[in-house]
């Protein structure tokens, strides 16, 4: 009788000490399981920080290459129509037709790069939203102006009808170029990083327009003059004084 209390007693003290380790082992592992997930939560934490606090690059203006602004990759331009057009999609056809030309310029791969095998991916269907002006005058400014946020774009093109072209640009006129977004850089200089131009759509194939007023719209040299629209753009002071009245005016 005294030995069977005493096996019982050691066989209870033996589960007891089983049951112990046991129980010492499953919290071993619930507190390594609670670990891992806390470092989880610290590393998700810390990742979710870095990616708040990293901010994108900050555009500066550089005359380094024909880009102008820090943050660009590449040339690219943008492309609008007035909505008065008969054939849209024929006169973004021969914009890219026109760049293409221009991607051979001499200067190009020193300004700008290797071009793209084709000069349509350098095209954006259209430009960031800008009310045309009534009329292009010396200081007009056909974008958002001064920035320090300047788009992708080094060129905006607005493609006219006939009816605002002989608003904005003027009887006879064809083409014209003003500057679209300017910057400044530490020491308060000033240059235009973004040209607009401004061409009716029945002159978008002319090699004048071509070679002339959308290669220097680019940012590059014209490889043939540009027609002189001093005598036809106004002056914010009105209409250009002509010989006959500075010679009144000199009579007076």
């Amino acid at each position: 009788m005294l030995r069977r209390l005493r096996d019982s007693k050691a066989n209870s003290e033996s589960d007891g000490g089983r049951n112990s380790r046991r129980n010492t082992r499953s919290n071993s592992r619930r507190k390594a399981a609670l670990h891992l997930a806390a470092m989880a939560g610290v590393l998700a934490l810390a990742g979710g920080f870095v990616a708040q606090s990293a901010s994108p690059a900050h555009a500066e203006l550089t005359l380094e290459g024909g880009l102008l602004v820090s943050t660009r990759e590449d040339f690219r331009l943008c492309v609008s129509t007035t909505g008065e057009l008969d054939n849209p999609r024929q006169a973004r056809a021969e914009l890219v037709s026109g760049l293409a030309q221009v991607q051979k310029h001499p200067d190009w791969e020193a300004a700008f790069g290797a071009p793209p095998a084709r000069a349509a991916v350098a095209a954006a269907d259209t430009c960031p939203s800008v009310r045309l002006p009534e009329s292009v005058e010396r200081t007009t400014i056909v974008g958002p102006g001064v920035t320090e946020d300047p788009t992708p774009y080094r060129t905006w093109v607005h493609i006219l009808d006939e009816r605002t072209a002989d608003r904005v640009l003027g009887a006879g006129v064809q083409a014209a170029t003003a500057p679209a977004e300017i910057m400044f850089d530490a020491d308060r200089r000033g240059a235009t990083v973004s040209t607009a131009v401004l061409v009716r759509a029945g002159y978008l194939d002319d090699q004048t327009f071509r070679k002339g007023l959308l290669t220097e719209g680019i940012g590059l040299l014209p490889t043939v003059k540009a027609p002189d629209l001093s005598a036809s753009v106004h002056s914010v002071k009105g209409a250009p004084e002509t010989d006959e009245g500075a010679d009144k005016g000199g009579e007076r």
